[in-house]
């Protein structure tokens, strides 16, 4: 919830339309959440490692929030090995698809909150660099045409 805060500061620095959309996301999302969980945070596929015959998560950063918070970062990371061979559009449309048919999630949360979480890497990737990615961008208009 102190990340909406955050957000604030990317007020003037990428598409008000794009900070305001994802704000109004973010709250939406919130109120239906019904219970906070421990979080992940950082999920990746440098994160995920085959143990036999199961999978585990390594490198948690631990945050507390809606349960939902966890799937932006499966959707969106690793964005800088996003395939080149086909369009944008089509790796999230595809990505979105896996998450939802394996995940009890509805897809307008999934779509939801890998917006909001997006955002929010363009916050850190701001605070870090003093710029957001335009690979961030064009993440975040393609999610947006999806709500």
């Amino acid at each position: 919830r102190s990340f909406r805060v955050g957000l604030t500061k990317l007020d003037g620095k990428m598409d008000q339309n794009l900070l305001s959309f994802g704000l109004d996301q973010f709250d939406e999302l919130l109120k239906r959440s019904d219970r906070d969980v421990l979080l992940h945070g950082d999920i990746h596929h440098d994160n995920v490692l085959k143990d036999g015959d199961s999978w585990k998560l390594i490198d948690p950063h631990g945050y507390i929030g809606p349960q939902g918070f966890d799937l932006g970062a499966m959707l969106r990371n690793p964005y800088d090995c996003f395939p080149t061979s086909r369009a944008l559009r089509e790796t999230v449309d595809k990505r979105i698809e896996i998450l939802n048919s394996h995940l009890p999630n509805e897809r307008s949360e999934i779509v939801g909150w890998s917006y909001v979480y997006t955002l929010i890497s363009s916050l850190w990737s701001f605070e870090d660099h003093h710029e957001v990615p335009d690979q961030h961008l064009k993440i975040l208009k393609i999610l947006q045409s999806m709500v």
